[in-house]
């Protein structure tokens, strides 16, 4: 694939992505106009955190099981006379494996929900640890669903079909906004918590059929010894750890959060939502595209290439990501006004949302870049690095938290 299809692919990824990134803003106005910054927004967002480490960190668009079956076996299928067979067993182990590992952790999850709710909430009151345990208990199962979903992305990308991988994140927001207009006022949490499982069943269900139409056949494999899975725990673990340890980040926050007034937590999720929206667009659009080849480029060792092709597209994501700085960090409040203020999402909420939007918007340039680089190491098989950078970072936002966090 040359430079030129990889930027048309680019474009049109960043088209959908962008569409998708609509539908999910649409989902959470919906959200805000329903339950506003209040007990049951916070302990959904809190909730929702737990299974997101899988459905999203680990196993969404550019997470570790996305990034490594594209490294793995975009490299075994650009070597000459990789048996169609030993792939197959690879794969099926990866996915099987896979599937059994995160079933485990979703029926612990299950079991745990009321310990977790006290954990990640500790300032929380026993009405938010109780509302938190109910939504985790049935959002539970996503966990499974995440792991697996982040493979079968990575099937897609490697044969070159990229839309249904782009475009099945819609399906998640389909879902909650249809269960929120219609029942939301009826159910409160519950219905948030139920359409997001469903979402995330649909997203697993859509991509099976592009998985099939790649020739692969499904077995039940455990091939312990097969060299491709034993590369791929090499890589995937370390790079589990380093995705895992920068969601203590978020858990950092959450604890902080929940000893300021009610709906911190969700003023800070509506303001990362209105931030992923244009960051999200651009690095889903550039790295659905460019990962494939950066990994194909390693192992063809076509070094000139790769270099070339890494300097056009983080240059291409900073041309996208200075103006949407500078128009977030000077019109936060107004943008929160206009999305935001309706129904239960009073003025209060828009002056908290506005606040946390500014400070974060400072933050794209340096957002893009760093996902841009965290996908270089991961071409490189290299999962160290970006682990050990994500260490500094906890460090480092656990003292500005303790210092500048004041309930």
């Amino acid at each position: 694939m040359n430079y030129r299809n990889i930027f048309k692919i680019a474009g049109l990824m960043g088209i959908i992505t962008i569409l998708s990134k609509v539908l999910g803003f649409f989902r959470d106005l919906v959200i805000a106009q329903a339950y506003g910054a209040s007990l049951t927004s916070d302990a959904y967002f809190y909730a929702y955190q737990i299974p997101a480490i899988t459905f999203i960190i680990l196993g969404g668009l550019g997470g570790p099981f996305h990034t490594v079956t594209v490294s793995i076996f975009s490299k075994k299928d650009t070597q000459a006379g990789a048996p169609r067979d030993e792939l197959e067993r690879a794969l099926n182990s990866f996915l099987n494996m896979t599937g059994l590992g995160f079933l485990a952790i979703s029926v612990m999850v299950f079991f745990s929900t009321d310990l977790i709710a006290q954990l990640i909430a500790m300032g929380g009151t026993p009405e938010l640890h109780g509302m938190i345990a109910e939504q985790l208990k049935i959002m539970s199962p996503v966990i499974l669903v995440g792991g697996l979903v982040g493979i079968f992305f990575g099937i897609s990308n490697i044969h070159d079909k990229f839309l249904i991988t782009a475009v099945s994140p819609t399906l998640s927001s389909i879902a909650i906004i249809v269960a929120v207009l219609f029942a939301g006022g009826d159910y409160g949490g519950a219905v948030l918590a139920w359409s997001t499982l469903i979402g995330a069943l649909l997203q697993l269900v859509v991509q099976l059929p592009a998985y099939f139409d790649t020739g692969y056949k499904y077995r039940f494999d455990l091939d312990w010894n097969n060299p491709s899975v034993r590369k791929i725990g090499e890589i995937l673990f370390p790079a589990v750890l380093g995705c895992s340890i920068g969601q203590v980040n978020v858990y950092v926050d959450m604890f902080f959060a929940s000893q300021l007034p009610e709906g911190s937590w969700s003023a800070i999720g509506y303001a990362n939502r209105i931030f992923q929206f244009p960051a999200g667009a651009l690095i889903t659009a550039m790295m659905i595209s460019i990962f494939p080849a950066f990994s194909r480029l390693v192992g063809q060792q076509d070094w000139e290439t790769f270099r070339t092709l890494f300097h056009r597209g983080i240059s291409a994501l900073w041309f996208g990501a200075f103006p949407i700085l500078v128009f977030m960090a000077v019109f936060p409040w107004e943008v929160i006004k206009i999305l935001f203020e309706r129904g239960q999402f009073d003025t209060t909420d828009t002056l908290m949302v506005a606040e946390a939007l500014f400070y974060l918007s400072f933050a794209i340039v340096f957002y893009v870049a760093r996902d841009t680089l965290t996908r270089v190491f991961y071409a490189f098989d290299d999962t160290k690095t970006p682990f050990l950078i994500a260490i500094v970072s906890i460090v480092a936002k656990a003292g500005l938290n303790y210092i500048l966090v004041k309930p």
